[in-house]
């Protein structure tokens, strides 16, 4: 569904045991980088070869890096999440392929200003035309200082091209739940009652546990509890939630055996009907600002008393 989810490419390229080349034997590298040794640059931009940094699930691409290169083969990579930079060689492969921190680059274009790649994915030892349409700028920090006037908080936000894009998806999926994407600002749920409890779960950005950051929007979960119900239970499903805060009931993410399916649908679909929809203030999902269908994942208990 999404390529390259991990919004941060560093913490992949330090806990990640993708594929991996020895550099070339050449005995002179192409000089890529001499030119821009010792310069800090902050990356201000990650979009498709459509040059949207959204994509048709919802998933937004967003820039991350942060770099200095110490020489032609070596840079230092920022990681934000420990606040600490990494030092990575530069293996040079063929024509303008690197790989820094086991991450597969084309060189686009380098000067002390501006430095734009192109994000590989590489299958085998073949580079993938197809999944290789992510595109990263940096620009240098004091170029943003002196010359733009703008920072890089500014220079990272959507652009209008972006905001244009959602707002005509918005406009063609209407209130279809079939038709629903992930929402940047996610649903809330907000209990009515006391006899109902939700807790949105949270997703920590841990490569090591094989969780991405991008999850916690584009797979939202939810553990909700009823006490009392009429009866002791535990479903999990999903539902899609429209503009108006209407719940609309998906599919049980649990196996069901087939003679049971349609009598366990029902129950959910009740469960959903009478106590989610009458006992939550419900808000849809934004992107940009602009509501719209998204689908989430509920795992509600119920205890008689």
């Amino acid at each position: 569904m999404k390529q390259f989810g991990c919004v941060l490419l560093v913490l992949c390229a330090l806990l990640s045991s993708s594929c991996r080349r020895e550099p070339a034997k050449a005995t002179k590298h192409p000089s890529f980088f001499t030119k821009v040794k010792g310069i800090q640059f902050t990356e201000v931009r990650r979009a498709f070869a459509s040059g949207l940094s959204f994509d048709q699930q919802g998933f937004q691409l967003e820039p991350g890096w942060k770099m200095k290169f110490l020489s032609n083969d070596s840079v230092w990579l920022y990681n934000p999440l420990e606040d600490r930079n990494y030092k990575f060689f530069v293996h040079y492969d063929h024509d303008s392929v690197i790989n820094m921190a086991r991450v597969w680059l084309r060189v686009k274009r380098v000067s002390p200003d501006i430095i734009k790649f192109q994000l590989l994915q590489v299958e085998g030892k073949n580079i993938s035309g197809e999944r290789s349409n992510i595109y990263m700028t940096f620009y240098a920090d004091r170029y943003m200082k002196a010359v733009l006037h703008r920072s890089a908080e500014d220079l990272k936000k959507p652009t209008k091209k972006d905001s244009l894009f959602i707002a005509a998806k918005i406009k063609k999926t209407g209130n279809r739940p079939d038709l629903a994407f992930a929402a940047r600002e996610a649903v809330r749920l907000i209990s009515k009652s006391p006899a109902i409890k939700v807790e949105k779960i949270k997703v920590a950005g841990d490569i090591l546990s094989g969780h991405d950051p991008a999850d916690e929007y584009m797979y939202p979960e939810y553990r909700i509890l009823i006490k009392p119900a009429y009866k002791d239970f535990n479903y999990s499903f999903t539902a899609t939630i429209d503009t108006l805060g209407i719940l609309h009931f998906g599919r049980s993410t649990v196996y069901i055996m087939p003679e049971f399916e349609e009598s366990q649908k029902r129950v959910m679909k009740g469960i959903m009907e009478v106590y989610l929809q009458n006992l939550l203030e419900i808000y849809p999902g934004e992107t940009l600002g602009m509501k719209h269908c998204s689908e989430i994942t509920l795992h509600v208990k119920g205890i008689k008393k």
